[in-house]
């Protein structure tokens, strides 16, 4: 939460207060949420493989067979260069 007591992480492990609130929810805004949600986790993904893809062609890095990969392998690839992954 941030200083005002507001859920600001919606994917990782700290999105569980947020998806708690979410599940509390009647079905119609659960349903609505929970796929809004989803769609905002993918968007993370994405805006992640274009910063570091261009960050790593601004360093002369061939990153068409990184960036190519199917979603599922992508994210896994986006939290581990998050982390500093070497």
């Amino acid at each position: 939460m941030d200083k005002k007591g507001r859920d600001t992480h919606y994917s990782g492990s700290q999105s569980e207060a947020l998806w708690r609130r979410v599940n509390a929810l009647p079905e119609a805004q659960r349903t609505l949420l929970y796929l809004a949600g989803c769609a905002l986790q993918d968007h993370e993904v994405r805006f992640w493989q274009m910063l570091l893809q261009a960050e790593a062609e601004a360093r002369g890095i061939n990153t068409s067979t990184i960036f190519a990969l199917p979603s599922s392998v992508s994210s896994t690839a986006v939290s581990w260069f998050k982390v500093g992954g070497t």
